[in-house]
C-alpha cells in the first residue's frame, strides 16, 4: 500500500457518523473495498475543528499488504439542504411583531434553536409578506429564509366613533371627525383608514363610510342625523310685524274712534220730538209719537214732511235718513 493513492470524497455534517467513500489507486489500478483493502474512520461524527481531526485507517488485505492513515475534513452542514416549517404561514396583523416558530429537520434530526442555529425575522410587523431567516451556527452553515404572509386586520376588530352625532341644516357639508381604535390603539386617518360622506348637506341622515388601508381591511358605514333649522312659519298668512296683522282689520267700516258707522244707526237726535223713537224724552210728546201725529198721520210719517226738511224713515230695529224731493 506503500505505492497506492488515497483519495477520500467531501464529508459534511450530519449529526451522526460520516463514512465518505475512499477510492485506492495501484500502478494505475483502481482496487476493490473489501477484496482489496478495508477502512475504518475515526473521530467522524463532528466537523473538523482545532479539537477534532476526522481520520481513516486503510489495510490491505489479498493481494495487497500494509496499513495508511489519511486524515479528512467533515464540513458544517448547510442549512439550506435542511427542511424548514413554520408554525403558521398566514397571520393577522395586531400592531405588533409576529414570529412564527420554525422547525428545521435534517433527515430525521430535528435541530436545536440557537445551538445549531439562530432565526431572525424581516417585515413582520405590517401587513404584507414577513420573512424567517435562519442562519445555521455550531454545526451548521449557511441560512434560509422561509416567508410568511401578514394579512390585514378586519373590519370586525376595531370600531369607529364619530366627534358629532347631530347637525342643524345650514347649506354647507356636514363632516363630522372620525375616530377609529383597535384596542388601546387609535389608528391614523390617511394611513390606516379612509373616511367619505354621503347625503351631508340637507336635512336627513347622513352616512360616514370608513374604509381600511394598509393594515386594516373591510368597511365600517355610521349614520349621523341633520335637522332642520328654525325659521319663520310660512303657514301665516297675514304680516308678521306687532299691530300690523291685517287678519284683524274690520273692513266693516272704520276702526277711528267715533267715526265707526255702524254705530250711526244707534244715536239719539238732540232735538226733542224730531226723533219717533224716541219715547217719552220730551214731556207730553210720548202718546203723540206712539199713536200718530197731527190727525191721523199714524201710517203716512213719511208723506207729510215739508218740502226739503229732512226725517227719520223708521223699520223695525233699522233708521235710515231719507229727504222728501220738493
Amino acid at each position: 500500500m506503500a505505492n497506492a493513492r488515497f483519495s477520500i470524497a467531501p464529508a459534511y455534517y450530519a449529526g451522526s457518523e460520516v463514512t465518505p467513500e475512499v477510492t485506492v489507486t495501484h500502478s494505475g489500478k483502481t482496487l476493490v473495498k473489501d477484496r482489496d483493502f478495508t477502512v475504518t474512520y475515526h473521530n467522524n461524527i463532528e466537523p473538523s475543528s482545532y479539537y477534532n481531526s476526522p481520520w481513516v485507517g486503510i489495510d490491505g488485505i489479498g493481494n495487497y499488504q500494509g496499513y495508511v492513515t489519511k486524515s479528512f475534513t467533515i464540513n458544517r452542514a448547510n442549512i439550506s439542504s435542511c427542511t424548514v416549517t413554520l408554525s403558521d404561514e398566514s397571520l393577522t396583523y395586531t400592531g405588533s411583531s409576529l414570529r412564527p416558530t420554525a422547525t428545521v429537520k435534517s433527515e430525521d434530526k430535528e435541530l436545536t434553536l440557537n445551538q445549531d442555529y439562530y432565526v431572525s425575522y424581516r417585515n413582520n410587523w405590517d401587513a404584507g409578506t414577513a420573512s424567517a431567516i435562519l442562519t445555521g451556527t455550531g454545526n451548521y452553515t449557511g441560512s434560509v429564509t422561509k416567508d410568511f404572509t401578514i394579512k390585514p386586520l378586519d373590519s370586525s376588530r376595531y370600531s369607529a366613533s364619530l366627534s358629532q352625532y347631530s347637525y342643524t341644516s345650514d347649506g354647507t357639508e356636514k363632516c363630522p371627525d372620525v375616530t377609529v381604535t383597535y384596542g388601546d390603539k387609535t389608528l391614523a386617518a390617511g394611513t390606516d383608514f379612509t373616511v367619505s360622506y354621503k347625503d351631508n348637506v340637507k336635512e336627513g341622515t347622513a352616512t360616514v363610510t370608513i374604509t381600511g388601508s394598509g393594515n386594516y381591511t373591510g368597511i365600517i358605514n355610521t349614520i349621523f342625523t341633520i335637522t332642520v333649522a328654525p325659521g319663520k312659519d310660512d303657514s301665516d298668512s297675514g304680516k308678521d310685524n306687532p299691530g300690523k296683522d291685517d287678519s284683524g282689520k274690520d273692513d266693516s267700516g272704520k276702526d277711528n274712534s267715533g267715526k265707526n258707522d255702524s254705530d250711526k244707526g244707534n244715536q239719539n237726535s238732540s232735538t226733542p220730538g224730531n226723533n219717533n223713537n224716541n219715547n217719552g224724552s220730551t214731556s207730553g210728546n210720548n202718546d203723540q209719537n206712539n199713536n200718530g201725529q197731527n190727525n191721523n198721520n199714524t201710517n203716512n210719517n213719511s208723506n207729510s214732511q215739508m218740502p226739503g226738511q229732512r226725517f227719520w224713515t223708521t223699520l223695525p230695529g233699522i233708521f235710515h235718513k231719507s229727504s222728501k224731493p220738493t
